[in-house]
């Protein structure tokens, strides 16, 4: 298994292929490959813990975040000095189908003008990243707005403001989202997203 380090701003992650199946890989697999991937990073499997909500937590990381995600092929952690969120996700035809249950009619009205299918993906990974950096405060991904969005980059507004880089890797986009700190960004309101 061929596990790669990627770096974005103050985020390192780490991406494992996994072996392509129609199925998702069975949860001892993905544990197997978490594993390997902390030990990547010089971290103990064992001290991966999650919380009630199953949001993972490192229990002995001299407070070092966590944030992991999977598809069918690929499995990433990503760690930071402060909280993450991270998701990956296949750029296909799929990610049309999700868009109408995260989205709020504005969003998907400019997707539909102007989108492709790994654009939609890069919507698709910046709410889910979001959402993962946020834990059980967020409601719903339809809650998360968009107000800034690249091929790059992305933000999200208050009450979940975020800052959200984006990795493209073969035929797959990672997000990577971070909070809007005091002091290095502001948070836009979020009237009309800027898709």
């Amino acid at each position: 298994m061929q596990i790669e380090t990627l770096r974005t701003g103050d985020v390192t992650v780490w991406i494992a292929d996994a072996a392509p199946t129609e199925k998702p890989l069975p949860i001892n697999k993905q544990r197997e490959t978490i594993g390997l991937l902390l030990k990547a990073a010089g971290l103990q499997p064992t001290g991966l813990s999650h919380t009630p909500e199953g949001k993972p937590f490192l229990t002995a990381a001299n407070g070092l975040h966590i944030s992991i995600t999977h598809t069918q092929s690929h499995i990433a952690i990503a760690l930071c000095a402060y909280p993450v969120g991270i998701d990956i996700e296949a750029i296909g035809p799929r990610t049309r189908r999700v868009l109408p249950r995260i989205t709020e009619a504005k969003e998907r009205a400019l997707l539909q003008e102007r989108s492709d299918e790994a654009e939609a993906t890069r919507v698709w990974c910046a709410k889910e990243a979001v959402f993962k950096l946020y834990g059980t405060q967020a409601r719903a991904m339809t809650d998360i707005c968009l107000t800034a969005f690249n091929q790059d980059t992305a933000e999200s507004a208050a009450p979940y403001a975020a800052k959200i880089s984006f990795l493209e890797r073969r035929g797959h986009i990672l997000a990577v989202a971070t909070e809007i700190r005091q002091g290095l960004s502001e948070s836009r309101p979020c009237p009309t997203p800027n898709l």
